[in-house]
């Protein structure tokens, strides 16, 4: 169960094998119920013609009605306040068609995806619909979404955090977003709510700075985007592989051909692809990428957008080799004070070749806590690279001063 005001984000991280989207499965016929598949990818595709965010048009439809547009008698699904669908559209203000919003799937997505644009556009006015914004309100960054998937639910009551017992509306939705979709949400900060006489909810505050929102959507990239391997930290409790895999193809069956390590630099070449995998709570897709010597389909849960990262490190001269080193180097690292152990990953401390291709090491602490070893798992070949550390705090939860990086050549 999280906390939102003070849980730390979490990632998790799957691949699976994909089919190419074709135009003939964005067409379903009405009156039935569709595949997962089908659904999972007429969701992904009508958010990204209105400018959402997949994984939380995706995570709506499965917190509303578990991604199902007809109950298992054939009706469509209504609710006793009129929801209804996949989407459970109520209280639509535009025109709409009533009997295609119970009969056809793809028709009841493209109505829900206006609503929740609309929620978005709320934020922009001036009038008594206005929802407070965060930061400069960027439609690609997931935090930013709060109030307008609040208001998609009712930007009432029984979604103010501080009135409620468990997940509230948005809260579910985030929660589905990194358990489906394999992505981080950055921990969210107290809000600012109360009531007029009626009992109505108000934001004394229309703008919020949460410095920590910046958890970039990993399904609206384009052809030529430039993204980063990066995948989950919590993959199962007990293992996180450092790497995302990479196939062939598209093809079922396609082999791994590569284990591609953490801060390997990658272009997108193609997609979105999509999954054949009919499990509901599935929601990430597939991308083409290359590299320095890579091109093959990787998954959505392991790609993140080169804006998330940070890209201004301290370079500490006095730390830089006065000569090449061996390539079977092992690097350690000593501090004045005791290490917290959960800090010292693969995500803080890792090495970058200079062509973009990120090193994959083992990254141990030791015994007395305050050094850290970092061992490339393989030779390195000759050449220039740089050693970054970031984000390690002492036993006391005091932050390092500035993320450091260190160049060092292999002879």
């Amino acid at each position: 169960m999280r906390t939102w005001k003070i849980a730390l984000s979490m990632v998790m991280v799957m691949m699976l094998m994909v089919m190419s989207y074709s135009p003939a499965t964005a067409q379903p016929s009405t009156s039935k119920e569709l595949t997962m598949a089908e659904k999972k990818e007429i969701l992904t595709l009508t958010a990204l013609d209105y400018g959402i965010p997949p994984e939380i048009l995706k995570a709506i439809a499965y917190e509303e009605t578990r991604m199902m547009q007809f109950n298992e008698d054939g009706t469509p699904i209504e609710t006793n306040d009129k929801g209804i669908g996949i989407m459970q559209v109520t209280n639509y203000d535009g025109e709409v068609d009533e009997n295609r919003l119970k009969t056809d799937t793809a028709y009841n997505i493209k109505i829900g995806a206006e609503i929740l644009k609309d929620k978005w556009n709320w934020m922009e006015a001036n009038d008594k619909r206005g929802l407070p914004s965060i930061n400069e309100s960027n439609p690609k960054i997931l935090e930013h979404w709060y109030f307008p998937i609040m208001a998609y639910n009712g930007a009432s009551k029984r979604n103010d955090p501080s009135e409620q017992v468990g997940l509230t509306y948005q809260e579910g939705i985030y929660d589905r977003i990194e358990k489906s979709s394999l992505i981080n949400i950055s921990p969210l900060p107290e809000l600012d709510f109360n009531y007029n006489e009626e009992g109505e909810l108000k934001f004394p505050t229309m703008h919020y700075q949460w410095d920590q929102a910046n958890t970039y959507s990993s399904q609206m990239f384009s052809k030529g985007d430039n993204v980063v391997l990066m995948n989950a930290s919590n993959f199962n409790e007990n293992f996180s592989p450092a790497y995302g895999n990479l196939r062939t193809s598209l093809e079922d069956g396609a082999p791994v051909v590569e284990e591609v390590p953490y801060y390997t630099q990658l272009t997108i070449v193609s997609g979105p692809h999509f999954t054949n995998d009919q499990k509901r709570d599935n929601h990430f897709i597939t991308y083409e990428v290359k590299g320095n010597g890579i091109n093959g389909y990787i998954a959505s849960a392991n790609l993140r957008d080169d804006d998330s990262f940070q890209t201004v490190f301290l370079k500490k001269e006095s730390l830089q080799p006065s000569k090449a080193v061996s390539p079977q180097k092992t690097w350690t690292v000593s501090f004045n004070t005791k290490i917290e152990r959960d800090t010292v990953t693969p995500r803080n401390l890792y090495i970058v070749s200079e062509n973009g291709v990120g090193i994959s090491s083992t990254v141990s602490l030791t015994d007395d806590l305050k050094a850290v070893t970092i061992n490339p798992t393989k030779d390195l070949d000759p050449g220039t690279y740089h050693l970054y550390i970031k984000d390690i705090q002492s036993a006391k939860g005091v932050d390092i001063k500035e993320p450091i990086q260190m160049t060092f050549t292999v002879q």
